[in-house]
């Protein structure tokens, strides 16, 4: 689980070609809530609360939505939010069966994304909360993006072979630390 509000985490840009808005965006995931019936996934806010992560809890939050922050200089206008997806723990399916109940069969993940225009006219930038593998990042979180994404704009697509963010200033890191 990677959300912003854990130790350390890395942050992994996503590249999302798209004409979406913002905005659009924000609608489409309020209207993709996560549910807390198990297995889901869905949408919340990045203040929904670190409590259901806990080792033991098998509790499920009711989230909170998204939101869209203004721009304020420096910084464009974006989007926080907090996707949310249920995982089958395959050791408990082993040692309890599928007789077990939902709740202890399924593990809630999550992450935190920053969905924010890019420099490039067409394309957004999603900044995820990475403490997952890359494996994670292509099976659960990018689908959802680009499943998102093409609510509005049903041409959306994530490249795989794009690089538009730069590291060679420290103005990225900065933000980072500055907005969280």
């Amino acid at each position: 689980m990677a959300v912003v509000t854990s130790g350390r985490i890395s942050v992994t840009p996503v590249v999302i070609k798209t004409t979406s808005t913002v905005s659009a965006l924000h609608e489409t995931m309020i209207e993709s809530k996560y549910s807390p019936v198990v297995p889901n996934s869905g949408w919340g806010s990045q203040f929904d609360g670190d409590e259901f992560f806990e080792l033991g809890v098998t509790a499920r939050p009711v989230p909170f939505d998204p939101e869209v922050v203004p721009a304020s200089e420096p910084y464009l206008e974006h989007l926080r939010a907090r996707f949310y997806w249920d995982r089958q723990d395959p050791r408990v399916f082993k040692l309890m069966g599928a007789d077990a109940p939902k709740s202890k069969l399924w593990t809630l993940e999550a992450a935190d994304i920053v969905i924010v225009d890019s420099a490039f006219e067409g394309l957004k930038v999603a900044y995820v909360g990475a403490g997952h593998q890359s494996r994670e990042l292509r099976m659960e979180l990018e689908p959802a993006l680009l499943k998102l994404c093409q609510t509005t704009d049903p041409s959306a697509s994530i490249p795989v072979d794009s690089d538009i963010v730069g590291f060679g200033t420290d103005d990225f890191f900065r933000w980072i630390v500055t907005e969280f």
